[in-house]
């Protein structure tokens, strides 16, 4: 993410799953390297985040799972630029 993103910004787009199965999203990591490296540019950062989801009514499907994460990613990037490592 580049570093002018912040934290709010970035788990408020996580959250705000229209499809209503994102129950949380928690920062857990920050890695910001010394040096630019192959997959990350000069002022940008390395967020981790851990996106808990819930179906309370049946189970979830890896496809449903796979389509919520990569809904969560292009909300993510909309909203702060973010983008998936390596």
């Amino acid at each position: 993410m580049p570093e002018s993103a912040n934290h709010d910004g970035l788990i408020g787009s996580l959250r705000s799953d229209p499809g209503g199965l994102v129950r949380s999203a928690t920062l857990f990591d920050v890695y910001k390297p010394a040096q630019p490296t192959a997959d990350m540019a000069a002022g940008e950062r390395s967020l981790a985040v851990r996106i808990e989801l819930l179906d309370a009514e049946t189970t979830l499907t890896e496809d449903r799972i796979d389509a919520a994460v990569v809904a969560a990613v292009a909300r993510a990037a909309a909203a702060q630029g973010a983008r998936l490592r390596g």
